[in-house]
Order: structure tokens, then sequence, then C-alpha cells
């Protein structure tokens, strides 16, 4: 397994950010519990690169440290697409966890169109908020972006023009410390943009 010394090496995250990832280079990600990921092809754009999360169903997947381990007061961002021809489970759900694989994430279910937050315990999914309606779009990108503050987590979704189409939160203070983003759920589904950075 990578250090986290390693992994600022071979991040191309910049300064001021614990990650930052566009996959033009893939290097630092890891399978999870029987899960796998792998660099692909933007569907919609072939010039640029992005991760599919491409075998079996949550909690598997894939994970890549942060440059340093954090603590609240973070922000998970990034862009997510799922084709209209998916095979897997319906579920998208990213988190941003510590080495035991306890933080925050979210789910979004494509197929009932709903978004809520999630614990992570030892990797396992446990309901964190509400469900709340989120028709997020089918065979194109649209935006993600979860926040851990002091005493709250939330996440709001976005399209591509930057309206909003969901967002929950809930108070929680559980979790403290994230040295890592983990990508679980169903299959398959595309992540680009990764950008894991400090609030304020």
């Amino acid at each position: 397994m990578l250090s986290h010394e390693e992994a600022s090496e071979l991040s191309s995250a910049d300064e001021g950010a614990l990650l930052r990832d566009d996959f033009a280079t893939f290097s630092g990600w890891q399978p999870y519990s029987g899960g796998a990921v792998r660099p692909e092809v933007d569907p919609r754009d072939p010039d640029r690169w992005c991760l599919l999360k491409f075998k079996n169903n949550d909690p598997s997947g894939g994970f890549k440290l942060l440059q340093k381990p954090t603590q609240r007061e973070v922000c998970l961002s990034g862009r997510l697409l799922s084709q209209s021809d998916r095979s897997g489970g319906a579920g998208n759900r990213l988190s941003i966890a510590n080495a035991n694989f306890n933080g925050y994430g979210f789910l979004i279910n494509q197929t009932s169109q709903t978004l809520a937050l999630e614990h992570r315990r030892e990797g396992r999914a446990a309901p964190l908020s509400k469900t709340v309606e989120a028709p997020v779009p089918m065979d194109e990108w649209y935006a993600f972006r979860l926040e851990v503050s002091a005493s709250e987590v939330s996440v709001i979704l976005s399209d591509r023009t930057g309206a909003t189409i969901a967002k929950v939160s809930a108070e929680d203070s559980e979790h403290t410390d994230f040295d890592r983003v983990v990508v679980h759920g169903g299959y398959e589904y595309f992540v680009s943009d990764l950008l894991v950075e400090r609030l304020g």
C-alpha cells in the first residue's frame, strides 16, 4: 500500500489541495473490498480522462490517499456520469474516510432519483440524513460537493449549467480524521475532476 508521502509524489494536486485528480495520469488508486476502478476515456470528451468504477456493488470500489491526513472543515468535490446501459447497482457513492474506512459519504440512487448522506463505518454504509429527490441526468456529467464542517455534513448536486439539482445536510460530529477518498457504490459509473481541499 502506498504511503501518504508516495501519494503526495504521485498526485497531481497543486499547493493548497489535499488531492486533485483529473485522471490524465492514473496513479495511486488501489482496489477496495473486491471492487475495481480503472482509467477510461471520458465518454463525452475523447480528449479527457476519467475513472470508471466497474466491478461489484457497494461497498466495493477503489480508494486513493490524500497527500496528508486532514480533519474536519474539509470538502470533496467532483463530477459523476452514469450511462443508461448501466449493468450493476444503481448507487453512485463516494466518501472521505480514514485508514479504517470510517467517514462520511453520499448515496445518489440513479433509479429512484434520490440523494442521501451516509456514515461509513469500516466501509459499511449507514444512513445519516433524510432522503431527498434528486433528478440527476443520465448520460451526462453533473457535479457534487460534499462538505464536512465542525458539526455538520452536507452535499449539493448541480447540473452542467451550475443549477442546483438537490442538496441535503445533517448535524453530526462522529468522524474527525480523514486520509483517503473512496469510490463505492454500484457499477458502472464515471468519476472526474476530483478535488479535496480545506474549507475556508
